[in-house]
């Protein structure tokens, strides 16, 4: 049983009305009767949705690095390889065990695909990806797959109606590293991807401001960023409120500021690859 972990994006409800389905349950009403649970594109225990105690958790499927995981109590089976999207790895084990997934269901693992990879232009992007975009698209009788990614897009893009801190929230990671002394660094990582830039960083004060109440709000998090993704022209910009993080930015990222508080980060676009295993290193290395 699918069940999803937190409101629905434009693009998501727009991939599941192409496809005519249902969104998935909350997955507060699904663990609630102790039934146990995968955790797919994701292993980090800072990552999983409180309502899932460690326990439950009988499977990992992932394509993320293990940094600090989940630790059940028993063992439990992991997949994890390196390639763009978990629904590549997904597919694979549809097919490795000779099941042909539905139409929909291909659909919804070919746009996940395409954009974890963003239509397979993210240096993440691996051959296994390529494969299965053209396997998958042919199940879900897609004919241009270009064109499926640009509606993708322009549905992602839609951000009129959403506040600040629904536009914070609706990619936001933490991660926990350790400093040279074996101290824990909280660090939250949010991710905005548009194909119009403009109008998002046209809010970048009110953005920058609710990153700051946030962490006024949530004091583990010892820093906040916020990258804004430029998908038509594969190039990104940073945010973060304050100046302790702003110098940290710039030493890692080699950024600088080109509107005040917004820092370019050049061509950069994928927060697995090149967004956090810088922060990694340096945090490690002070």
């Amino acid at each position: 049983m699918a069940a999803k972990a937190g409101e629905i994006n434009s693009e998501t409800q727009f991939v599941l009305n192409f496809f005519h389905l249902e969104s998935p349950r909350d997955i507060e009403d699904v663990v609630q009767y102790g039934r146990s649970v995968c955790l797919v594109d994701h292993n980090e225990a800072s990552q999983m949705h409180p309502s899932i105690h460690p326990d439950q958790v009988r499977y990992i499927i992932d394509h993320h690095g293990l940094m600090r995981p989940v630790t059940p109590s028993e063992p439990i089976h992991i997949q994890i390889h390196p390639v763009g999207s978990t629904a590549t790895i997904l597919a694979y084990r549809y097919f490795s065990s000779s099941r042909v997934p539905s139409r929909a269901v291909a659909g919804c693992l070919l746009c996940a695909v395409l954009s974890d990879t963003v239509h397979l232009r993210s240096p993440t992007t691996t051959q296994s990806d390529k494969e299965m975009v053209q396997r998958l698209a042919v199940i879900a009788k897609i004919r241009d797959v270009s064109k499926l990614a640009n509606k993708m897009f322009e549905a992602k893009s839609d951000i009129s109606n959403l506040s600040a801190e629904q536009l914070l929230k609706r990619d936001y990671k933490e991660f926990v590293f350790l400093n040279g002394q074996q101290e824990q660094i909280t660090v939250a990582f949010a991710v905005i991807e548009t194909v119009r830039i403009q109008p998002l960083i046209n809010r970048k004060d009110e953005l920058l401001q609710v990153m700051s109440h946030y962490q006024d709000q949530h004091k583990k998090i010892d820093h906040i960023f916020l990258a804004l993704v430029d998908l038509s022209n594969l190039q990104s910009y940073l945010l973060t409120p304050s100046s302790a993080s702003s110098d940290i930015a710039r030493q890692v990222y080699k950024s600088q500021s080109i509107q005040g508080v917004l820092m370019s980060l050049g061509n950069r676009v994928s927060r697995k690859k090149e967004f956090i295993p810088p922060l990694l290193n340096y945090f490690a290395s002070v």
